[in-house]
């Protein structure tokens, strides 16, 4: 079945790129084996097999075409995000970017189903929505809600990017141009000229030099906004007149001092001991130890973002 299908650029934008060596072996299976998996479609559109039907109808090759009915459009974007976090090749900002994206989804798909009395407002069905949705997400791919929400923010960022700089977000996606979240942050709030100009200027540099970790600077950020940090910063020195100067160091120091004991006290407990523990100890520990997983998670990726 070869029937023209239409294309929403929305829908194609979230789906991560391939690289050009993937999508070289994609085409070479293609024209040697033929399509052999189905391009699914909503209402005609493309929500999987972009890649496919591009190649397939530039070499007529045959495919065939699965039918998905979704009840909105952020129902088919919450399968869109689904469906490619299958995918074993993500790269970690494709990752967050598609977890956040289906949080902000499926928000409001629970939004538009829940229903309400005389005693809820706008905002307390918002924060009981996103609290349901963020946990939930949160269980689903072992994390914690408040990093699940805090993927929300960032790809609500590259959202906005995207749309002052149509065309940049496989780049971001696919890691060539890094960005911690915080500087991410900062770049989705300025001006639309001044994000394109962030990112004309490393697009005049060699190949190689494009893939060294963009930083939005203080530079990048409108002169306004300094002013009311310094005016900020001044009104807190009038406020705290000693205040001893701040070592980041200090705290990682102690951290890194106090982790030793912790792993001593773990070796002695994976022995005999745990066997006979009760299950209700068991079953707490567990929880404690999914959370220190989570915290270690968090801190490695906060200080990756930091580079």
């Amino acid at each position: 079945m070869n029937e023209h299908l239409k294309i929403d650029e929305e829908f194609r934008t979230i789906i991560p790129p391939l690289t050009a060596e993937e999508y070289g072996n994609l085409e070479r299976s293609l024209r040697m084996e033929g399509c052999r998996d189905a391009i699914r479609v909503w209402d005609g559109v493309i929500v999987d097999g972009h890649n496919r039907y591009e190649i397939c109808r530039r070499w007529n090759i045959p495919y065939n075409v699965i039918q998905i009915s979704f009840t909105s459009r952020e129902a088919a974007i919450s399968w869109i995000c689904l469906n490619q976090l299958s995918r074993r090749n993500l790269t970690r900002e494709a990752y967050k970017y598609l977890i956040g994206k289906r949080y902000d989804a499926e928000k409001s798909v629970l939004r538009n189903t829940t229903g309400r009395n005389q005693y809820s407002t706008n905002d307390t069905l918002e924060s009981a929505v996103a609290q349901k949705t963020s946990r939930r997400l949160a269980k689903e791919y072992n994390l914690t809600h408040a990093t699940v929400e805090r993927y929300g923010k960032f790809s609500r960022s590259l959202d906005k990017i995207e749309s002052e700089k149509p065309g940049i977000l496989p780049s971001l996606l696919s890691g060539r141009c890094r960005i911690s979240q915080r500087n991410l942050s900062a770049l989705a709030s300025l001006p639309g000229e001044k994000i394109n100009s962030v990112f004309d200027s490393i697009s005049n540099k060699g190949p190689s030099e494009q893939m060294i970790p963009l930083k939005v600077t203080s530079q990048v950020i409108e002169p306004q906004k300094r002013e009311r940090k310094e005016k900020k910063k001044e009104q807190l020195v009038t406020k705290i007149k000693e205040m001893p100067k701040y070592n980041p160091d200090a705290e990682m120091n102690g951290l890194m001092y106090t982790i030793p004991t912790w792993i001593d006290m773990i070796t002695r407990l994976n022995g005999v001991p745990v066997r006979y523990a009760s299950e209700d100890a068991k079953h707490k520990m567990r929880a404690v130890l999914n959370e220190l997983q989570q915290a270690i998670s968090e801190l490695r990726e906060e200080m990756e973002d930091r580079r």
